[in-house]
């Protein structure tokens, strides 16, 4: 992602994966006005959640995140070990107010 301009990335069901996720942390880390990001719906694995979760700690821009998986195809399983990087970030982070992680298969481990 070159232009750092966006204030809204939306790819829901696009199956970036794990590999796609990896791709896309940098640039969240760099963003100075991303303000949406939506990537429901597309087969990342703790792996891939927690390469964009950690990039969110360096990101002061961003306010809602989706990382829903409603029934279907290409379902996010981020679980308790992806989204555990939420402790820290959620601590500091002041920025962010919507965060949807429902169908994750996080448990009552992960809250």
């Amino acid at each position: 992602m070159t232009n750092m301009d966006i204030a809204r990335l939306l790819i829901p069901r696009n199956q970036i994966g794990d590999e796609g996720a990896m791709i896309l942390a940098p640039a969240i880390m760099r963003s100075k006005t991303l303000a949406v990001l939506d990537l429901t719906s597309n087969e990342l694995s703790a792996v891939g959640g927690k390469a964009i979760i950690e990039a969110l700690g360096y990101n002061e821009s961003i306010i809602d995140i989706n990382f829903s998986s409603p029934e279907g195809l290409h379902r996010n399983t981020l679980g308790v070990n992806g989204v555990k990087p939420l402790e820290k970030i959620l601590a500091y982070n002041k920025f962010i107010t919507i965060l949807n992680l429902s169908g994750n298969f996080i448990g009552n481990k992960g809250l």
